[in-house]
């Protein structure tokens, strides 16, 4: 009688490898999208102060962010379509006076 031998996810070592990549991947992206909002946060309220906390460059360059070329691109690009991004959220009531934060 011949012993079958069980067999997992049929799965070669290049796709683990693609698979550790495709995890960093998100884990960056996932480090960019919450730096870049705590970088916007204080862009925009020192804005709203008319007060310059830091420039975007100092506030993402700064030693504790990790994923600095992400940041600032995400941080860039929210800014070009600021406007356009603040009119989508106000015609489709998203965010309604339950979830709006102050200012």
């Amino acid at each position: 009688m011949a012993r079958s031998k069980k067999r997992g996810s049929a799965t070669s070592p290049g796709d683990k490898a693609e698979n550790r990549r495709s995890g960093k991947a998100e884990r960056s992206a996932y480090f960019a999208r919450r730096e870049a909002a705590k970088v916007l946060r204080t862009v925009l309220q020192g804005d709203a102060k008319r007060r310059a906390v830091g420039s975007i460059k100092s506030l993402v360059y700064c030693p504790s962010l990790r994923n600095k070329r992400g940041t600032f691109a995400l941080v860039c690009q929210t800014l070009k379509y600021l406007s356009i991004i603040k009119d989508v959220l106000d015609s489709s009531k998203i965010l309604n006076s339950k979830w709006k934060s102050n200012g």
